[in-house]
């Protein structure tokens, strides 16, 4: 199991949520495959927002999102009834090395994200 972390702020959350589309500049999601676990961190307000599952290979499948910024994009699908929201201090000794955010995760980190998801 791996788990992708994604960014987003004011100007972008919603078009994240309302297209079950997360994107990136970077091709860190290259990788990507249909089931890994997808999270949105919210840094305006410091707040993870979960669970998804990749519903697709990362592409460029919708260009006109984010004005074309974000061309590594992933369809994602919400697990549960309804989005999850955990304050970025409950997760940040998982997410964060030396201040650096981790944006990919292998399984040990990724199945303890969720566990605090749930």
């Amino acid at each position: 199991m791996k788990a992708y972390i994604f960014m987003c702020n004011w100007e972008t959350y919603e078009e994240c949520i309302k297209k079950s589309l997360f994107g990136v500049s970077q091709a860190y999601v290259s990788d990507i495959v249909p089931g890994d676990l997808c999270f949105l961190y919210q840094y305006d307000l410091k707040i993870l927002y979960g669970v998804w599952a990749a519903a697709s290979v990362a592409g460029w499948h919708d260009p006109k999102a984010w004005n074309g910024r974000f061309k590594h994009q992933v369809r994602v699908q919400l697990q549960g009834e309804k989005i999850k929201q955990i304050p970025f201090s409950q997760v940040q000794y998982l997410i964060e090395n030396s201040g650096t955010m981790i944006f990919k995760m292998g399984n040990d980190k990724a199945e303890e994200l969720l566990r605090v998801f749930k």
